[in-house]
């Protein structure tokens, strides 16, 4: 390891800058460490860039509230590597652990509402399936915006490499150097481990659960990783699904898995008798997935007020955006939205499901989020299919009323004369 000079970093900053770079990351595994270099690193990124959105890799030991202080004033990422909650595993590898130190460093990140990911390995000596399975409890319950888990690799010219023989390891002999079996890891478990990294993958991190996981899993009365090995198995049920398919999860889109989400949450909660809190759990998932999708996807733009100023508002066919969702759910959103911590027994004893539908859309780094008027969203509704507010209200208001709705839609972007049409 070397660290580049100071006045690169500056000149590789500043040439990212200029060419409009929006995402970097910083493949040093531990950005924060010296501390003092880490905080000089940090500072500058905030200075020079505060535009440019960091992925960072940190140590939990040298994290401080001045580091998360920091990094809360950044766009940024931070993956924390946890590895596994056991002291004695950590010490076979040369690392020191204190798990309640390490929950400490964690909650600064959460004070400074970092968005922070966390690592696990399982494989390591010493460990076993159920100690991994136990560290993977411990993860979650700590509500990390992303969780990895990754098979041990065994890497020519470490210690453990030297020290192998000792702890019975036996890896792949060419990269990626993965562990195939050891004194406490049989052939058996790791595979049943490959399948529960997949399934936390899928459900956890590409189907974007963090905002509502702890909660489902109370529901389903289970623990967090019975609902995971529950749900491979469930995926390893579907005849379209195979072992491989589950397995490689790169591929998988959060538009793929939302519905066998849904499918499943249905089958968990039925099973454990509790289908009145349904409603509340499928509108949890269904919200979490569209405010991420519209906040990745397209911004919409308001219109230059001058484009509008000659369009005939009642009779100009209409056309609803492309980057606006609408969005359909059992109960207000925007009750469920006030709750802020969900609980899914708390949202079916408070609120009745009477429906609505929402409205998604980016504005700038900000996500729209409006529950819709029954006049509102029958407009946006019908311009789908390219109406004019005089075909869409007709009759049931007013010109006057029909304008007054038409402008602010299309003053806000959520409408736009419809493709083709000419005054």
């Amino acid at each position: 390891m070397r660290h580049l000079p100071w006045e690169r970093l500056e000149a590789e900053l500043e040439l990212f800058v200029q060419a409009g770079v929006s995402q970097v990351w910083v493949l040093d595994s531990t950005f924060n460490f010296p501390p003092e270099r880490g905080k000089r690193l940090l500072r500058l990124l905030a200075e020079r860039a505060p535009h440019i959105h960091f992925h960072l890799e940190a140590k939990a030991d040298y994290l401080d509230a001045e580091t998360a202080s920091l990094l809360g004033r950044l766009r940024c990422s931070v993956q924390v590597g946890l590895q596994t909650i056991h002291s004695q595993v950590l010490r076979n590898v040369h690392r020191p652990f204190d798990p309640g130190q390490f929950r400490s460093k964690i909650h600064l990140l959460t004070a400074e509402q970092v968005t922070y990911g966390l690592d696990l390995i399982y494989g390591l000596p010493g460990d076993n399936y159920q100690g991994f399975c136990a560290s993977l409890e411990s993860a979650l319950q700590l509500a990390p915006n992303h969780l990895e888990a990754f098979v041990l690799a065994v890497l020519p010219g470490t210690a453990l490499h030297q020290n192998r023989l000792q702890h019975g390891i036996e890896a792949q002999p060419h990269p990626p150097y993965e562990l195939l079996q050891s004194e406490s890891w049989s052939r058996p478990d790791l595979e049943r481990s490959r399948l529960l990294a997949a399934s936390l993958d899928l459900f956890y991190n590409t189907g974007r659960a963090v905002g509502f996981f702890q909660p489902l899993v109370k529901a389903a009365g289970q623990s967090a990783v019975d609902f995971l090995e529950g749900f491979a198995n469930w995926l390893l049920e579907r005849p379209e699904l195979d072992r491989d398919k589950i397995l490689a999860t790169e591929p998988w889109q959060p538009a793929q898995l939302l519905p066998l989400q849904e499918e499943y949450i249905n089958e968990r909660l039925t099973r454990n008798g509790r289908t009145e809190l349904l409603p509340a759990a499928l509108d949890l998932l269904r919200f979490h997935f569209h405010y991420a999708e519209t906040l990745l996807g397209p911004e919409l733009v308001p219109p230059d007020p001058e484009s509008l100023a000659d369009l005939d508002l009642w009779s100009t066919p209409l056309q609803t955006s492309s980057q606006l969702r609408m969005v359909p759910f059992n109960y207000e959103i925007l009750d469920l939205l006030e709750m802020g911590e969900a609980d899914l027994e708390q949202m079916a004893e408070l609120f009745r499901p009477v429906g609505s539908v929402a409205l998604f859309a980016r504005r700038g780094e900000e996500v729209l989020c409006e529950s819709l008027e029954e006049d509102f969203l029958r407009l946006l509704s019908a311009c789908r299919q390219g109406k004019s507010a005089q075909e869409v209200f007709g009759g049931s208001m007013t010109l006057e009323e029909g304008n007054e709705i038409v402008e602010f839609a299309l003053a806000e972007g959520f409408l736009k004369p419809a493709r083709g049409w000419k005054a």
